[in-house]
């Protein structure tokens, strides 16, 4: 069984040169587990498994690992990243934060994970347990709630992060 959460995703990051040789990013992990990259899908079932048993090594995960049952792990990480990333409609909802993130920080995963993490403990009083606990799609129902209190959404019923202070 895997685990999908915060915590699994910042394990693959740091896993990532295992499989692939050198670090990656969650975007790019995520965007070669959409072309069904083996290395990609590997990393994430690793940090799916490591996330629920704690001492996994990489030589206990290769000895579960087949590469006949590819087609079966790439459904696993899939299924799990559904249900970890948001809906399309929560997507276009808080897409105005993702803008102003990469508006006021440099492109970078690193980047974005410090600020959902400082975002979700001063809006959300998140613990760091209940943060890595966490899934996107959480967040961004969350996140989405909050912006709902904007006196811009109050007044036109238009989801904006112009005056949240982030």
């Amino acid at each position: 069984m895997c685990v999908w959460n915060n915590r699994t995703m910042l394990y693959a990051e740091e896993n990532s040169e295992i499989f692939y040789g050198v670090l990656k990013t969650f975007e790019e992990i995520l965007s070669d587990v959409m072309e069904g990259n083996e290395a990609a899908v590997q990393t994430m079932l690793f940090a799916g498994l490591t996330n629920t048993k704690e001492h996994l090594s990489i030589e206990e995960f290769f000895n579960y690992y087949e590469a006949n049952n590819f087609q079966n792990y790439y459904q696993i990480v899939l299924d799990g990243l559904l249900h970890y990333l948001p809906d399309e409609e929560l997507n276009i909802e808080i897409s105005e934060i993702e803008d102003m993130l990469q508006t006021q920080q440099e492109e970078g995963d690193s980047d974005r994970w410090a600020f959902l993490f400082y975002f979700c403990k001063k809006h959300f009083g998140m613990s760091n347990e209940e943060f890595l606990d966490s899934t996107w799609r959480t967040i961004s129902i969350l996140q989405k709630e909050m912006l709902k209190e904007t006196p811009n959404y109050q007044s036109q019923k238009v989801v904006s992060a112009e005056n949240v202070d982030i």
